[in-house]
């Protein structure tokens, strides 16, 4: 079995967002049980759950009091975490991004889908391309796990119910998923680490990175490995977008 854990930062439905980032981590069973070993091992050594970046870097539950110097060393240790088990694992992260500002100004004009829509088939297939180049003769099925109240999960889940329409008998990877369904993010550590590459590169396109928070940024983007894509204006005005192909 494949899982696949997915978080996002940004709101396509706030005017306000200019930017909006979908992050996801995949692996197979035996890469997630040490990733997760490892990432569990820093939450105890640092007294803590879970990682949830807002709440980090805002002070709050279970962080109350940190210093700017404990929240370095967290983020020093978790961040080196994926690359780490890479070096034995198969495991591989993505992000797919999407100038929402330009989106709403011109998805009347180039009929494009709903930035909730190109995220979470974007991010879906970036890692599936990743997974369709394993050495393995047939591949697993693939469950896919995103944290509650994401838009991304009745996405993918509406695409995923058409799979046996006409137009899609030729797109493999709609039937190797199994399942796809919501989780509490405190409880998964690959939707944890999901947030962290998502919170860090949406903050850097709207707040920059020369602040402590900026410097948080810079570290997650520089040491997680990972695929990405970004859609910016131009796209709008020369492509369809990758959630009208697929």
């Amino acid at each position: 079995m494949l899982t696949m854990c997915f978080d996002g930062r940004g709101n396509a439905g706030d005017l306000s967002s200019p930017f909006v980032t979908l992050a996801g981590f995949a692996a197979e069973g035996d890469a997630w049980k040490y990733f997760d070993f490892q990432w569990r091992r820093v939450l105890d050594e640092h007294k803590i759950g879970y990682l949830h970046m807002t709440d980090l870097l805002a002070g709050a539950e279970p962080y109350v009091g940190w210093s700017e110097s404990d929240i370095d060393l967290l983020m020093q240790k978790l961040s080196l975490i994926p690359s780490y088990v890479a070096q034995n694992f198969r495991i591989q992260g993505a992000r797919f991004s999407i100038d929402a500002s330009a989106h709403r100004k011109w998805s009347d004009l180039t009929y494009a889908c709903s930035i909730s829509e190109n995220l979470a088939i974007g991010a879906f297939y970036r890692l599936f391309q990743w997974y369709a180049k394993s050495p393995k003769a047939i591949l697993d099925p693939i469950e896919i796990l995103y944290d509650r109240g994401e838009p991304y999960l009745n996405q993918m889940m509406q695409r995923w119910n058409r799979r046996s329409s006409g137009s899609r008998r030729d797109k493999p990877w709609w039937h190797l998923i199994s399942s796809i369904a919501p989780v509490d993010s405190k409880t998964v550590c690959g939707v944890q680490a999901a947030d962290m590459l998502a919170w860090s590169y949406n903050r850097l396109r709207t707040r920059g990175s020369q602040d402590f928070r900026g410097k948080i940024v810079n570290l997650v983007i520089s040491r997680v490995p990972h695929m990405f894509n970004e859609v910016e204006e131009t796209h709008f005005r020369n492509v369809k977008l990758i959630g009208e192909i697929l």
